[in-house]
């Protein structure tokens, strides 16, 4: 059996990938760094319908960070549309609201955890 260290060093690992979905470039920025620092795979959409064109191209991702609040299409929106085209992915929200029913109706949608 390998050691952790020789199955990341011969790729025995699979690199995760990831999908940061959130209008503010600066949010963008910081998730990306700390999740390169993990070694994880990043890509990034401005807004809910970005992702959505992301899968439609056929792009699959382990994980989903989704901002709640954007233009276009809103986090809600994406996720629910998501898991309507049978995307897996975890989905994670993120947002600075408070209201328990914004968190519910955000998870009602598909979400996997939020915060």
């Amino acid at each position: 059996m390998l050691s952790f260290e020789a199955s990341v060093n011969s790729n025995v690992v699979k690199k995760l990938k990831a999908l940061i979905v959130d209008d503010d470039t600066i949010t963008r920025m910081i998730l990306k760094a700390l999740l390169m620092k993990f070694g994880v795979e990043t890509h990034e959409a401005k807004n809910g319908q970005e992702a959505i064109l992301a899968h439609h191209s056929g792009a699959c991702f382990d994980l989903i960070l989704m901002d709640l609040y954007m233009p276009v299409m809103n986090g809600h929106q994406t996720t629910k549309e998501l898991r309507d085209m049978h995307v897996c992915s975890l989905i994670v929200g993120m947002t600075s609201q408070e209201k328990e029913e914004e968190k519910k109706s955000f998870m009602d949608a598909g979400l996997d955890y939020y915060y």
